[in-house]
């Protein structure tokens, strides 16, 4: 689960998003995709993270709320995708989406 997440590059402002698509989620007719999407905001000048929520509607991601913040720390790939299992999130849906309607980008992304 989750094994495609990937941090971003870290920015000259210091901020690096790691983003994980869970249950609920759809692909659309269009195969725009709809539903949750998680995005954790390390800032590595402030030594600080945010845990946010977004809604994807059409594709395009629109904030929800924050779930949880740190001061002193950042969180790694591998600590955030444990979060998400911690915190009972899936990426079930997103993944059956993605093979079904976009088959060659589930084999060369997604496919482990």
């Amino acid at each position: 689960m989750f094994e495609y997440i990937k941090a971003s590059n870290i920015g000259k402002d210091g901020i690096e998003y790691i983003g994980a698509t869970v249950n609920p989620y759809w692909l659309d007719d269009y195969g725009l995709g709809n539903g949750k999407l998680i995005v954790l905001t390390n800032n590595h000048i402030k030594n600080t993270y945010e845990i946010e929520e977004f809604r994807h509607v059409h594709g395009c991601p629109q904030f929800v709320n924050s779930i949880k913040k740190g001061k002193d720390e950042i969180k790694t790939v591998g600590e955030f995708k444990m979060w998400l299992i911690n915190n009972g999130y899936s990426d079930e849906d997103f993944i059956k989406g993605i093979k079904e309607v976009y088959p060659d980008t589930y084999e060369k992304y997604y496919k482990f």
